[in-house]
């Protein structure tokens, strides 16, 4: 017998008992396993923009710069080197899906990346980061992403993945 065949005939506390009675170090990767299956990644910066935020109005261009990140992280992933000037008027929302949604979208892509926040204003830049950041707090587990308790300064924080 498999066993997904033997946990069919167990109670749901049956099973809750079972998990309990395993070592830690057993538990954890299936856990971890068990929810990145669960948990979808959008589809671009854009999408997670409409996710975390329902009243993020999609605009043609801002889908536009978000197919342009979502293609530049793809060719990241398979080695390629990417660069981008995004060059849009003040007040479209260049920055709020650039700097806020895009990093909650890698984070929730992939955990593990250190991302850096730059401005010509350091002050901005902590801004977009504690955005960022509270986003992480609020829908972490949605986004598969966790902050680490010992790297949370505004500033300079971590995610438990060490992204």
């Amino acid at each position: 017998m498999d066993l997904r065949g033997m946990l069919a005939g167990m109670s749901d506390e049956q099973i809750r008992a079972l998990v309990a009675a395993l070592p830690a170090d057993a538990v954890s990767p299936l856990a971890a396993e068990s929810a990145d299956k669960a948990r979808t990644v959008a589809a671009g910066p854009l999408e997670q923009a409409q996710t975390l935020d329902p009243k993020f109005r999609v605009r043609p261009h801002l889908q536009y710069l978000s197919d342009r990140l979502a293609a530049a992280v793809t060719d990241v992933e398979n080695g390629r080197s990417r660069m981008l000037a995004v060059s849009v008027p003040p007040r479209m929302g260049k920055s709020h899906l650039t700097s806020i949604y895009l990093p909650a979208w890698l984070l929730a892509k992939h955990p593990t990346w250190t991302i850096g926040m730059v401005s010509h204003s350091p002050t901005l830049a902590t801004r977009w980061g504690r955005q960022v950041r509270r986003i992480v707090e609020t829908h972490g587990p949605a986004l598969g992403v966790g902050m680490a308790g010992d790297a949370v300064a505004v500033a300079e924080w971590a995610t438990t993945s060490g992204g």
